[in-house]
């Protein structure tokens, strides 16, 4: 704002960094439109991506106290789309919200967030970023849309996050919607804070050395579901022909489970140190869980019990 003369003032609106071109701002005095005497555009191309600023200068003048006034955002596109008949599966969008790799967390000091669109027409769809509830401006790679067999589309919104916001257990938001409905499509998503981990142990009548039998290594509770899961005998990696990883599923109490297998062949007993070494985003070193004197007189779990344990996994 700014005073032209005693009677008069200037407000000015102004929006910076956008795209597509055709955006423009309409005044209101209360909820009566009025016309700007300025307006102006200017176009930005630095680093090579194509972005607009625009100007509007409202002058008015005394007496304007007790009064308000509005600078609304009209975009023509939607304006002149949304005149038209559109179906209302167009409207609709499934929303992705693709956490770090495993390896792109522990490597580095920031991590990649995706947001995945897809449905018809993903241009129509604006998409924005929102970290702890607020909005989060900040550099994002914006993929172009993607056409497929079945007649969809889907578009990709990538961000690039501080591995401090993401180990801090910051709640990153993905929000989709369509420039004709008022409808909010968003995933949330945000560090876990851990999985649990147990060995179990064979019963006695399994470790009499009439048969083969398995350590069962159980892991609940941990996302996303990237996840590495190695076996250990006296601080020595196994080698994975040794050792069976079940599916990762969904587990009953939410985030996702899985469990390990160490096949024990009768003929190759070995006592000594076992471990079950799980390496997951939750933590920034491995996570290990260590069953000792196997074959001495520890604590028992039956194989019922183990049994069901897996059933609820």
């Amino acid at each position: 704002m700014s005073r032209e003369d005693g009677d008069r003032i200037v407000l000015e609106c102004q929006l910076n960094d956008y795209f597509p071109e055709k955006l423009t701002v309409q005044w209101l005095e209360g909820d009566k439109p009025v016309n700007a005497q300025i307006n102006k555009k200017f176009q930005n191309t630095d680093k090579g991506e194509k972005k607009y600023t625009y100007i509007s200068q409202l002058s008015i003048s005394a007496p304007y106290e007790g009064k308000k006034y509005t600078c609304k955002l009209v975009n023509v596109i939607s304006q002149q789309l949304c005149s038209t008949v559109i179906a209302p599966s167009s409207k609709q969008a499934e929303v992705y919200l693709l956490g770090p790799s495993h390896s792109d967390v522990r490597s580095g000091t920031s991590v990649i967030l995706t947001c995945l669109v897809v449905g018809q027409s993903v241009r129509l769809f604006s998409i924005q970023w929102k970290v702890n509830g607020k909005l989060l401006n900040h550099d994002v790679d914006k993929q172009a849309p993607k056409e497929h067999n079945n007649g969809t589309q889907s578009r990709e919104n990538i961000m690039r996050v501080s591995g401090s916001k993401w180990n801090n257990y910051d709640v990153f938001t993905c929000e989709v919607t369509h420039l004709c409905s008022n409808d909010r499509h968003q995933q949330n998503i945000s560090k876990t804070r851990g999985e649990h981990l147990q060995i179990l142990r064979p019963s006695d009548g399994d470790l009499s050395g009439l048969q083969n039998t398995n350590l069962l290594c159980l892991i609940t509770g941990f996302f996303p579901s990237d996840i590495s899961v190695q076996w250990q005998l006296n601080g020595t990696q196994l080698d994975a022909s040794q050792f069976t990883n079940s599916p990762v599923v969904a587990h009953t109490s939410g985030g996702f489970a899985m469990h390990s297998a160490l096949m024990l062949p009768a003929s190759e007993w070995k006592d000594g140190m076992f471990s079950c070494v799980v390496s997951h985003e939750s933590s920034q070193s491995p996570i290990i869980d260590t069953l000792e004197n196997l074959y001495g007189g520890c604590h028992q779990k039956n194989l019922p019990e183990i049994l069901n344990r897996i059933d609820q996994i």
